[in-house]
């Protein structure tokens, strides 16, 4: 997501949740799956240049501070318990 480059993911939990719109998924288990979603939007620049700006916007919601306080937060509640 961070290099701003199109991205082709796995349908698989936690990528839909982690990257969102800003991807384009296909079942793991489906070459031709793949191949299909490759061959539809590989030559469509456009597109990709889009795709590509989504993946970065949507990186710069992740940070290093939100993590660790949501991290930690998940620690303390856990001990709570």
């Amino acid at each position: 997501l961070a290099s701003g480059r199109p991205l082709f993911s796995s349908n698989y939990q936690p990528m839909p949740e982690l990257a969102g719109n800003a991807a384009l998924y296909f079942d793991p288990y489906s070459p031709d799956e793949l191949a299909e979603l490759l061959l539809a939007h590989l030559d469509d620049t456009a597109a990709m240049e889009r795709l590509g700006r989504i993946a970065h916007q949507k990186a710069c919601e992740y940070t290093w501070c939100d993590t660790a306080s949501r991290t930690w937060g998940s620690l303390q509640a856990l001990g709570r318990h």
